[in-house]
């Protein structure tokens, strides 16, 4: 997958890092590199390629289903506003991709980010993006070390003795 991305492998002794855009990473799996690339970096454009890459790991089915309305949310969203909302009408995909770029967000820096997913009650959210959200967590092409708690407190988290950064479901009536 490294080599198919078009970056280059570098061995040192018993190390293995990546060149990947200019910078050497540490070698793991692609999802991971783009997260990080992503993370590092503050150009729009670089941050929509790589939560692009990033989604297509996570999600490859939905390639078949990409569309420009995919494409402009996304890059909005990799554009650093400090806040993303959708409006629109019932049944636009809106509560689907906010969940794929919640969870896009938020795997990006499991350990710093945490992220607050909203609706009037518990049970508008599981029928709304929670439970897109859920159900996007459980679909991963990609091994991610989450824990995803149902019930009054719905949340999702990458380290279970760390119960400031996750994804959090809040009712906000």
């Amino acid at each position: 997958l490294i080599l198919a991305e078009g970056w280059e492998i570098i061995e040192e002794g018993d190390e293995a890092y990546v060149m990947a855009m200019g910078e050497k990473i540490k070698y793991a799996h692609p999802f991971s590199i783009w997260a990080k690339l992503y993370r590092g970096s503050g150009n729009p454009r670089v941050r929509y390629t790589c939560l692009r890459a990033m989604h297509k790991y996570a999600w490859p089915a939905y390639e078949l289903t990409w569309n420009a309305w995919d494409e402009r949310r996304l890059k909005t969203a990799s554009e650093n506003w400090d806040y993303v909302s959708y409006a629109g009408g019932g049944s636009t995909g809106k509560s689907d991709f906010a969940a794929r770029f919640a969870l896009l967000y938020w795997m990006a820096s499991p350990r710093t980010r945490t992220v607050l997913v909203a609706s009037t009650t518990l049970q508008a959210l599981s029928t709304r993006i929670w439970g897109y959200i859920s159900r996007f967590a459980n679909q991963m092409d990609i091994d991610f070390p989450l824990t995803l708690f149902g019930g009054n407190s719905p949340k999702i988290l990458y380290d279970k003795k760390d119960p400031i950064h996750g994804m959090y479901a809040l009712a906000a009536g």
